[in-house]
């Protein structure tokens, strides 16, 4: 993102919000984890207790709802490592772009060249 977010904000897509597959639970927990990501890469790693608590609902919760959104592509979740090899909180990569999105090209317009009255 070119513009800064003010504190305090988090940013969301408009297609999270008008995506027919995301409901209210599945909005919040992207928006808790918006909360945690760098916005330039769109990456975080809060525990899956930390995104719970923050939205004051169970783990199981958070993590059947994480589930549902990597199936709908809308995150990619990567499981780390620590050094010990022990497992810590996972990865997780926001798409902020729809996938979904029509690109159009304006090249082929033709403008006219003459004033028309």
């Amino acid at each position: 993102m070119s513009k800064s977010i003010p504190a305090g904000f988090v940013p969301v897509p408009t297609w999270w919000v008008t995506h027919p597959k995301i409901n209210g639970n599945r909005l919040s927990v992207l928006m808790a984890l918006a909360r945690f990501a760098d916005h330039q890469t769109h990456t975080c790693f809060p525990s899956q207790s930390t995104v719970a608590d923050l939205l004051q609902v169970s783990r199981s919760f958070v993590n059947r709802i994480i589930a549902e959104l990597c199936d709908l592509g809308v995150i990619t979740k990567r499981y780390r490592k620590r050094g010990d090899q022990g497992t810590t909180s996972c990865m997780y990569f926001l798409r902020f772009e729809n996938p979904n999105a029509v690109s159009v090209s304006y090249t082929h317009l033709t403008l006219p060249t003459k004033r028309i009255v």
